[in-house]
């Protein structure tokens, strides 16, 4: 078995690299600039914004190959990989990952053997990396802002295509409609990874690569965007609770094999607490966006487990209550939101159950329903 197993393999790689060689023949391998690129290649302008510098880049007859997970490779029409491109490598025993020196881009060591489609047409890349394909939080704080950063370089050039890195979800078909891209003006990098344009349009990292620190301009762009666009006819709940439920995946008799989800074990009870004081337990990925939209804005309390679906409290009014039950070492990022869209932010940290070793914003969590019920008594919500 072992012997099949390693002929299986050994047959894979040469038909890689088979492949490899026959597009090869049509792209050679990007190289590396070392002087400056006639404008009629490539331009990119500065942008500054709350003091710190960002790019957006101009690629005449240019292209782009990604895997849409770790690399993006955007190469001139002379065949030099430039600057916007990216190549994310993980950090050492941490599930967090840096933009590494472009040296490292795989399309230099691979080159670009997919196929190509051709766009005549002007288009926007706003990839991220992985994240944003199946993250909600990552998808707004990534990508969408890219279009801000465009704006602000290119006012006089109009966008007619758009690369994304998935348009699976509602959220991301639905937020980009709202924003003018119908399914027709959109690329998916999961279908399509080598694109070549007629102009091509990039910008650098919106959060400079660490959401934890997004910026005030990145969340004023999506509050500018989305938060009067909600379902007007719907107002929902002044309470509610953004239930994620994991409990039905976990085996209770062995929570060891599951430290590195998070979860709230005791999730029912405190729903049965929560009810008591006026909450309605809701899951928004069961809505579509604009009604997602109206239930943030129209919340006067929001209580959740830390997560993606906290993202859209960016959209709630000024002093709506936000408590977030999180693990002890999770990051600050959505208390940062808060402090940029003035919530009032309180914070339940719990010590996971089980060390989840690196997975520090993981664990497995009992809320302390008494911690809840003083911070309710201190914040004067009242159990109706």
């Amino acid at each position: 078995m072992n012997i099949i197993i390693l002929i299986r393999k050994f047959s894979k790689k040469i038909y890689k690299n088979f492949i490899s060689l026959i597009f090869l023949t049509f792209h050679k391998k990007p190289i590396l600039s070392k002087k400056k690129l006639d404008i009629s290649e490539f331009s990119k302008k500065k942008i500054i914004l709350n003091g710190k510098n960002y790019f957006a880049y101009k690629i005449i007859k240019g292209r782009i190959y990604t895997d849409n997970n770790n690399n993006a490779a955007y190469i001139s029409k002379n065949n030099f990989l430039l600057e916007p491109s990216y190549q994310f490598q993980n950090r050492k025993n941490s599930l967090s990952s840096y933009n590494s020196n472009i040296k490292n881009n795989f399309s230099l060591k691979n080159g670009t053997p997919k196929i190509i489609k051709t766009e005549n047409k002007n288009v926007l890349s706003i990839l991220s990396g992985g994240a944003p394909r199946e993250n909600f939080s990552h998808w707004f704080l990534d990508t969408i802002p890219r279009i801000y950063l465009f704006k602000k370089a290119f006012k006089n050039n109009k966008i007619e295509k758009l690369i994304v890195p998935s348009c699976k979800y509602r959220y991301q078909s639905e937020s980009l409609k709202l924003l003018g891209f119908h399914s027709k003006k959109i690329i998916s990098a999961e279908n399509y990874k080598h694109i070549k344009t007629k102009t091509l349009f990039a910008t650098s990292h919106p959060s400079n690569y660490r959401p934890v620190s997004v910026p005030k301009w990145n969340i004023n762009f999506i509050r500018s965007c989305f938060i009067n666009r909600g379902n007007k006819r719907n107002k929902f709940f002044d309470r509610i609770y953004i239930d994620r439920d994991q409990t039905k995946h976990i085996d209770f008799e062995n929570l060891e094999k599951f430290k590195t989800h998070r979860v709230i074990l005791n999730n029912n009870e405190l729903k049965k607490i929560l009810i008591n004081y006026g909450f309605k337990i809701v899951k928004p990925e069961t809505l579509d966006f604009e009604n997602q939209i109206s239930l943030y804005r129209n919340a006067k309390v929001v209580f959740s487990l830390f997560g993606a679906a906290m993202y859209l409290i960016a959209l709630c009014k000024a002093k709506t209550k936000i408590i977030e039950v999180r693990p002890k070492k999770a990051s600050d990022e959505f208390k940062r939101i808060s402090n940029i869209c003035k919530l009032n932010h309180y914070q339940i940290k719990v010590n996971p159950l089980i060390n989840p070793g690196k997975y520090k914003q993981q664990g497995l969590l009992k809320c302390p329903i008494n911690e809840v019920e003083k911070l309710f008594k201190k914040i004067k919500i009242k159990k109706i």
